[in-house]
């Protein structure tokens, strides 16, 4: 944790201290290390919108489906147990900022040669940002490239003074692996780190989250959610679900819930709020003023993601052991109904993540497999986008304007593509 962040430090120990380990999470550690192995996907995971610091294909993680014209991640769960508003624990106070904002480099009018792309967020089918490295590295300098015109020219923008590095393999402070714009103005990169700005990267602003940032979202109505973890030790851990203005730095405590389980996912779709902290799902409908507990349909100890194609469609995907496999509701997460996929190689991993587009539509990124489903998980069809190479995240704008981050069959190099016709056809998007 960060040594100024003394006031939540405090707060981590007087409400976590009791939660030291029993033991049962080194076996659940374990039971994911031998699931892994055992399924041989086990895949680069440097972009994945909700990172894992185990490093392995089969905890929890979310990936981006459409929000208001904004690609944001979706998470979800089961069955309705109670219809009660959560109450936070305790009150967080906002995180402070810490420093003077970042200086403001000159942007440069191309990307640089050897630019590889890491995460993705748009605002529109034509706007959007890349935050990504020149040449596999880690940590190193991040970049951020910019579109206004899908993708035809970009322009860098500056890049907060951190170092990129997966938040999975790299616990030191002073780095972020992700990047999200709500607007032109304000966008944020994360990781280890919080970092926002106001003026579209001209400056960029430390906040002190006193931990990492597991997720972030915008919504609708100026709001943006975060999920923030702070740990004491190696077990007893705090996640918090926290909104802020998207205009300000000023972020308060929505939920608090314990952090020894598989990561939360969090999803945004318009007023709609999902966070799945297993075995629980909770779900506001009005912009986090109040939440409805619901069940995960998934395994408490495995995790899993979800996708919200809507304010009530939602697929869930779900870690079994050494497989997983895709869930839909059409209740808002209320209920889930499985589906018994098929596909060429026989069954999804446990590190598969659904994109959903409607009830019907749907795709899920599994390493080298990239699957979509038309009637509503009777059929999958298998797409290929680069040989040998491994689709490793994939979201959508709009119902025809997608994209995907696509890992070279060498693993030394990565790559965004681009769709138009909501998924027929792709192109890979040319950053010289």
């Amino acid at each position: 944790m960060r040594d100024g962040g003394g006031e939540i430090r405090s707060r981590l120990h007087a409400t976590f201290d009791p939660l030291h380990d029993d033991g049962s999470e080194p076996r659940v550690l374990q039971r994911f290390r031998e699931a892994r192995d055992a399924s041989g996907r086990a895949a680069r995971t440097t972009w994945w919108p909700l990172r894992t610091p185990l490093g392995a294909a089969l905890t929890a993680v979310s990936v981006v489906a459409v929000v208001g014209g904004l690609l944001a991640v979706a998470v979800g769960l089961r069955n309705t147990t109670t219809s009660t508003p959560a109450k936070p624990s305790h009150q967080v106070s906002p995180m402070p900022i810490v420093g003077s904002p970042s200086a403001s480099p000159t942007q440069s009018p191309a990307p640089p040669a050897g630019f590889d792309p890491l995460a993705f967020t748009a605002i529109s089918p034509t706007q959007f940002w890349v935050l990504g490295t020149n040449g596999f590295c880690a940590p190193c300098a991040p970049i951020i490239e910019r579109t206004k015109d899908g993708g035809k020219t970009f322009i860098s923008i500056p890049a907060p003074p951190a170092k990129f590095a997966p938040y999975y393999q790299n616990a030191d402070r002073g780095t972020v692996s992700d990047l999200r714009f709500a607007n032109p103005s304000d966008g944020w990169a994360f990781g280890r780190d919080l970092w926002a700005t106001h003026d579209g990267g001209a400056h960029w602003r430390s906040i002190d989250s006193s931990g990492g940032d597991i997720a972030l979202e915008p919504g609708s109505n100026g709001r943006v959610f975060a999920v923030i973890e702070g740990c004491i030790g190696s077990s007893s851990c705090a996640r918090w679900l926290m909104r802020a203005d998207a205009s300000g730095d000023a972020w308060t405590n929505l939920l608090s819930v314990p952090g020894n389980a598989p990561l939360p996912s969090l999803a945004v779709h318009g007023d709609d709020v999902w966070l799945m902290a297993s075995p629980d799902l909770w779900h506001s409908s009005n912009g986090g003023a109040t939440f409805v507990k619901l069940k995960s349909p998934c395994y408490a100890d495995l995790g899993g993601n979800i996708s919200a194609a809507t304010p009530t469609v939602i697929w869930a995907f779900c870690a079994t052991g050494l497989e997983g496999g895709p869930l839909v509701s059409t209740d808002a997460g209320a209920s889930f109904r499985a589906i018994r996929a098929v596909i060429t190689s026989g069954s999804f991993s446990n590190g598969g993540r659904v994109v959903a587009l409607s009830a019907l539509k749907c795709y899920v990124v599994d390493g080298p497999v990239l699957a979509v489903t038309t009637d509503g998980g009777a059929t999958f069809g298998e797409v290929s986008l680069l040989a040998g190479g491994q689709t490793l995240w994939a979201g959508f704008t709009d119902p025809k304007v997608g994209y995907a981050l696509v890992n070279t069959p060498e693993a030394s190099s990565s790559q965004l593509w681009r769709t138009t016709d909501g998924g027929s056809s792709w192109a890979a998007v040319e950053f010289s």
